[in-house]
């Protein structure tokens, strides 16, 4: 009857035969401080109580650590209470567990377990650690500097050595990648970094790290990053693949991976995906210099949205378009699953009065039109023009958002 809120549990020694268990869902993915308190720290307690953390009840562990619970907490105090910091864990996951064991040396106070998003997901996958691997380790020489003071390299080559990081248990997201390497005028200035969600998948973006010069960006564990891009992911895991090239030798050291939102895609007119039927004009102002133009009619001119390579969940759809007094003022865009299924939403547009946002890409303001939620792995909008006015067909911007 005494403790944070009022109340607290305390368990005999013994080796973990008595174990508490905090569980946290609808977690957003992020950075989380991890904090206990506990009261009465006496000699009888124990000096070595066993805290873990994990994703759900017996899987990997994330953190684990040992508090002496014969001191009092030490870290800060919130209101009356003092806590003390287990450390921090990154999850890109919606659930956090933590466990205490008891131990042998004395008793343990289970109380209160305070977590704290501190910022956005981040994982290194460094050389060496798990997810990490080389095609064949007789083209890799060990080096003892880098991050964690360790690295590999390997001799200039046509992409005979091969170094891969692979980072699983994530949310589908926006994710910006980084590496370090340490520099030199015989190093390449070409090195791919291939990102894709499974090895030997459709590859979702090819980066380029330039390292006969120092990565210049930002400092993790006393190490500079040199950001390489951003990718969009809408599986649960990334592979990012590094290979020599003729240019040079190359450094495989730590990647480094943080989600920065939900995924966006962005299909522009002309870009794979997008369709048109009846007759259209392309103009050359809009989303990417360019924009489709169409006189009115009664559905004569369609124009399709085709995203492929979706998970399951709720979209925001956006789109935008260039303004004028003779323009459709009762627009109609439908989605589907597939280009004949049934509609799954409607939304009205009116092409007379500019875009309201309140999203920005690219210099260009994008308004929302609403959320569809889909099942499958596609998302088709289509939009077809009307006899009030005519009609422009320029980007579509979709949002995965739940």
């Amino acid at each position: 009857n005494s403790g944070f809120g009022g109340d607290r549990r305390v368990a005999a020694a013994g080796a973990g035969n008595a174990t508490a268990t905090w569980t946290y869902s609808n977690l957003t993915p992020g950075r989380y401080r991890i904090a206990t308190t506990w009261n009465d720290p006496v000699a009888t307690r124990a000096n070595n109580a066993a805290y873990t953390v994990s994703l759900v009840p017996g899987g990997p562990i994330l953190l684990t650590t040992q508090l002496n619970q014969r001191l009092s907490p030490a870290t800060f105090s919130e209101g009356s209470t003092l806590w003390q910091t287990l450390g921090e864990v990154t999850i890109f996951g919606n659930a956090l567990v933590v466990q205490l064991a008891n131990t042998p040396v004395g008793a343990v106070a289970a109380d209160a377990v305070r977590i704290e998003r501190i910022g956005e997901p981040v994982t290194i996958v460094d050389d060496g650690d798990v997810g990490f691997t080389v095609n064949d380790s007789s083209l890799w020489a060990s080096l003892a500097s880098g991050f964690g003071n360790d690295r590999l390299l390997a001799n200039a080559g046509a992409g005979s050595a091969t170094a891969s990081y692979q980072f699983s248990n994530l949310a589908p997201g926006q994710y910006r990648i980084a590496s370090t390497w340490i520099e030199g005028t015989n190093r390449a200035n070409n090195v791919p970094y291939v990102v894709s969600n499974t090895a030997g998948g459709p590859v979702l973006a090819t980066l380029v790290g330039k390292q006969q010069v120092a990565p210049s960006g930002f400092t993790e564990g006393g190490v500079l990053f040199q950001t390489l891009g951003v990718v969009n992911s809408y599986g649960n895991s990334l592979i990012v693949r590094v290979s020599n090239t003729t240019g040079g030798s190359v450094n495989a050291d730590a990647v480094r991976l943080e989600r920065i939102g939900n995924p966006v895609t962005i299909l522009d007119d002309g870009d794979t995906g997008f369709a048109v039927s009846g007759s259209f004009a392309t103009l050359t102002t809009g989303y990417g210099n360019d924009r489709q133009f169409a006189n009115p009619g009664n559905a004569t001119a369609i124009a399709t949205w085709t995203f492929t390579g979706l998970a399951a969940g709720t979209y925001r759809i956006s789109t935008t378009w260039n303004t004028g007094s003779s323009r459709a003022n009762d627009l109609l865009y439908t989605a589907r699953e597939t280009a004949g299924g049934a509609t799954i939403g409607s939304f009205a547009a009116n092409q007379r009065v500019a875009p309201a946002g309140p999203i920005m890409e690219g210099g260009v303001t994008f308004q929302t039109l609403g959320n569809v939620t889909i099942v499958g792995g596609q998302l088709v909008i289509r939009l077809a023009n009307t006899l009030s006015g005519s009609v422009i067909a320029d980007a579509i911007r979709i949002e995965h958002v739940a």
